[in-house]
């Protein structure tokens, strides 16, 4: 209760990623036509965008357990707020790697440092409070596809989008300074042997991977969705946005519905149900031929995508009370690497194959989560890892 506006500054700058991490979907197909860009080229964001967000979360990760998380997430704030200021006023297309490299890094390390921080304000309660930050993800993924489908119909361009995003940032920033932070946990310094300790757990290696295929995998729907949508469903630009809002609609209500679930049924099982649900909501979306079943899929996929990150993400980090910034951060490695390859890769399949098998292709590593955390329930390998004692 102490922290309580703290917790709330945590949520919004959560929205805040959510909103710039949704908008490349319905704004990505304005951006290849300013830059005349193939598929394969689009998909080059994606990369820059993410690989921005692996370097910068890993060191986000270890400054926030050595200074102090207020710290990081200010210098985050800040940084996001200054690239995608820049691309409001961008003419080339090397200039939008470079700002999307710092604008993806800096945004997406809120994320990690977001996470570890709620679990110090909220300990024993890490998988509800994680769960509970990705539903406000998910508020500001619904938002910003219909302001952005709005925009593009009203004719503003596709950087306005990306300055007026700027401004929210540094109201976050602003209101941060003014928030009072009492005591919470306290976190060590961060030494070479406890990385080396942290890593050597069987289960934070699975995890990792796990992390992997599900960030990859949601990337690549969210992030290809209005393109798919667009030229070989046949939607307007704006039904389009609206069915991205659709998609993470129904991540949130996941959400919420997981946070009563999670009281009465053990969260590996949960995992391994929303994992194959998701499988099932790519495949139909996919290919299906007429707009019903498009919806349809995409309500299921939106439904078994909800609250896998955050259950996953919490279910790693309990195990290592003060070096929650670097097992977060060692974690969401995992979900950099997913969210580098994956799209990319699924934007070269899809100049191959057609649109419909980037759209599949997520499947295979939703199956590789499922049978993984399948795994771990068998082997009883979820209560702790190797070594996390030793750490703490």
């Amino acid at each position: 209760m102490t922290n309580k506006r703290l917790v709330g500054v945590c949520f919004y700058s959560v929205i805040l990623y959510g909103m710039f991490f949704v908008i490349y979907s319905p704004l990505l197909p304005s951006i290849a036509q300013t830059f005349s860009l193939s598929l394969s080229q689009a998909g080059v964001i994606f990369t820059v965008s993410f690989t921005g967000y692996l370097i910068i979360t890993l060191l986000s990760g270890f400054f926030s357990d050595k200074y102090g998380k207020k710290l990081a997430i200010a210098i985050n704030l800040l940084g996001s707020a200054i690239a995608l200021f820049i691309i409001g006023f961008i003419s080339e297309f090397s200039v939008l790697l470079i700002c999307m490299f710092f604008a993806g890094g800096c945004s997406g390390s809120l994320e990690a440092v977001v996470s570890a921080y709620l679990v110090d304000l909220n300990p024993k309660k890490e998988a509800f409070f994680v769960n509970a930050a990705q539903i406000f993800f998910g508020l500001g993924a619904i938002i910003a596809p219909i302001l952005v489908g709005w925009a593009l119909t009203a004719g503003i361009s596709w950087m306005h989008c990306y300055l007026a995003l700027s401004f929210l940032f540094l109201i976050c920033l602003i209101v941060l300074f003014t928030t009072k932070v009492k005591t919470v946990q306290s976190s060590d310094k961060v030494q070479l042997k406890q990385i080396k300790t942290i890593l050597s757990s069987r289960k934070v290696r699975l995890l990792c991977v796990c992390m992997l295929c599900y960030s990859g995998s949601e990337t690549s729907t969210m992030g290809w969705l209005g393109t798919y949508l667009q030229s070989d469903a046949g939607f307007s630009t704006m039904f389009s946005s609206l069915a991205i809002s659709a998609l993470y609609l129904f991540m949130v209500a996941g959400r919420v519905g997981c946070l009563g679930a999670l009281k009465k049924i053990d969260e590996r099982k949960i995992v391994i149900f929303l994992a194959f649900s998701t499988v099932i909501g790519v495949i139909v979306s996919a290919f299906a031929q007429n707009e019903f079943l498009i919806w349809v899929g995409l309500g299921i996929t939106g439904i078994g995508y909800s609250a896998q990150w955050p259950l996953i993400l919490a279910y790693g980090l309990k195990d290592w009370p003060g070096y929650s910034g670097t097992v977060a951060s060692l974690m969401i490695m995992g979900t950099t690497v997913g969210m580098i390859i994956m799209p990319a890769l699924a934007g070269f399949l899809g100049d191959l194959f057609g649109l419909r098998i980037t759209m599949a292709f997520p499947a295979i590593a939703l199956t590789t989560i499922a049978l993984i955390f399948i795994n771990l329930l068998m082997t009883h390998d979820g209560d702790r890892g190797t070594g996390e004692n030793t750490a703490t």
